[in-house]
C-alpha cells in the first residue's frame, strides 16, 4: 500500500510539471526601420519593416488568425478603427535575434486619392493577464494612382517643322491622344515636369524638351519613382501622306521665273508615317496667276527618277495648290476620268500634306 501511494504522488507531480508554461515576454516597443512613408500604386503591395523590443517578445502576428495581435491604426481614430483604403496582408519574422519583422500592406483599390497617417498597434496580454497596447510612430500612407505629371506639352518652339502651335495633352488617365490637322511629322519632342522621377521610352531615359520619339505608332512612357507606372500617348493627324521639304539653308522657294533652288531635301511619308521616299531635290515655284495666290504651287526636280506613293517613276513632280478649287476635287476627278479613256498618257495624283501647311495634289510628269 505504501508503494502505491508514493507512485501516485510521483505521477501527480509529473503532471503538474508538464502543465507549467514559460512566462510571457511582453512587447515593450515597436520601431520602424524603413522610410516612414508607404506609397501605393493601383492595388499595389508595399513593404514596411519594423522591430519589436525586446527581440524575443511574444505576440501573435499571424494576420489570418482571429487571435492576431497586430493591426493597423489611423491617426486621430479610436483604437478599434482600422484603415478603409488599405490592409495588413501579412507579417513575417525577418530576424529572430534582432526582433525584426516585415509587414506587407496592400491598397484595396477602393479610393483613387487618400493621404493619411497610420501606425502599427500590438494589443496583447502580459504574464500577469493584463491587457496592454503598444504602438509605433506614425507613418505616412498615400495612393498615387495618377501620373506624377498630369500633362505633356508639345511646344512649337521645340517642334518647328512638325507643329504650328503648342499642344497640351492630359495624361492623367493613363492613355492620351494628341489630335491636330497640322502635325506634319511623327518625330516629336515632348516637354514635361517629372518632379525628379525618371521617365523612359523603350528603356531610353527621356529628357524633357530634348528627346525625340517616333509617334508613327503609340508611344508608351514608363515613369519610375517610388512606384512605377506607364501611360500611352498616341498622335493622330489628318491621315494624308506627308511631303516634307527642307530648303537649302532655309531659303525661300523662288518663283518659276527664277533658277531652281538646289541642295534641298524632300521626305515623303505614307499615311502610317512610314517613309515612302527621301532624297535631295531642286525646288522652285510653279504657275503663272496661281503663283500670286496665298496657297502656292511648287515644282520638284529629283536627282533621279523615283516612284512616289505608288505612282510611276519620274524625275519631275508638281505640288498643285488648287487654291481656286474650293472642292479640291476637280483635278483629281479629271485625272480619274482620263484614266478610264484610251488617252496615251494621263498624270497620276495623290492628296498630301506639305510642311508649308499646304494641302496639295502631288502630280507626276507635269512640268
Amino acid at each position: 500500500m505504501r508503494s502505491i501511494f508514493i507512485s501516485a504522488i510521483t505521477m501527480l507531480m509529473a503532471l503538474v510539471a508538464c502543465q507549467k508554461t514559460d512566462p510571457i515576454i511582453a512587447v515593450q516597443g515597436i520601431g520602424l526601420t524603413t522610410d516612414a512613408t508607404v506609397v501605393f500604386g493601383p492595388g499595389s503591395l508595399e513593404e514596411l519593416e519594423f522591430v519589436v523590443t525586446p527581440a524575443d517578445a511574444d505576440f501573435n502576428f499571424d494576420v489570418s488568425s482571429p487571435d492576431c495581435q497586430i493591426r493597423l491604426g489611423v491617426k486621430g481614430s479610436p483604437a478599434t478603427v482600422v484603415p478603409q483604403n488599405y490592409a495588413l496582408e501579412s507579417v513575417t519574422l525577418v530576424s529572430e535575434k534582432e526582433g525584426r519583422y516585415k509587414a506587407m500592406i496592400r491598397d484595396k483599390g477602393e479610393s483613387s486619392s487618400y493621404d493619411e497617417s497610420s501606425l502599427l498597434r500590438v494589443t496583447a496580454t502580459n504574464d500577469a493577464g493584463e491587457l496592454y497596447t503598444v504602438t509605433s510612430d506614425y507613418f505616412r500612407v498615400y495612393v498615387q494612382k495618377a501620373p506624377i505629371f498630369r500633362t505633356v506639352q508639345f511646344l512649337q518652339e521645340n517642334n518647328k517643322t512638325a507643329l504650328d502651335s503648342d499642344h497640351i495633352v492630359n495624361v492623367s488617365t493613363g492613355n492620351a491622344v494628341l489630335t491636330s490637322p497640322k502635325i506634319t511629322s511623327p518625330h516629336l519632342i515632348a516637354t514635361f515636369d517629372s518632379r525628379g522621377a525618371k521617365v523612359y521610352v523603350d528603356g531610353v531615359e527621356q529628357i524633357s524638351g530634348v528627346t525625340v520619339n517616333d509617334f508613327s505608332k503609340p508611344v508608351t512612357y514608363t515613369v519610375k519613382d517610388r512606384i512605377e507606372y506607364t501611360f500611352t500617348l498616341t498622335v493622330e493627324y489628318s491621315g494624308l501622306p506627308l511631303v516634307f521639304i527642307e530648303t537649302a539653308g532655309g531659303k525661300t522657294i523662288p518663283s518659276k521665273w527664277e533658277d531652281w533652288l538646289e541642295g534641298s531635301y524632300v521626305t515623303v511619308y505614307n499615311s502610317d508615317w512610314t517613309v515612302d521616299y527621301e532624297g535631295s531635290t531642286s525646288v522652285r515655284g510653279r504657275g503663272n496667276s496661281t503663283w500670286s495666290y496665298p496657297k502656292k504651287p511648287y515644282a520638284l526636280k529629283l536627282d533621279s527618277k523615283a516612284k512616289i506613293l505608288g505612282m510611276p517613276k519620274h524625275k519631275r513632280w508638281v505640288l498643285l495648290a488648287n487654291w481656286m478649287d474650293r472642292t479640291l476635287l476637280r483635278n483629281r476627278v479629271s485625272f480619274n476620268l482620263a484614266e478610264r479613256t484610251d488617252l496615251a498618257y494621263t498624270p497620276r495624283g495623290e492628296f498630301v500634306e506639305v510642311v508649308l501647311w499646304v494641302l496639295a495634289v502631288l502630280v507626276n510628269g507635269v512640268a
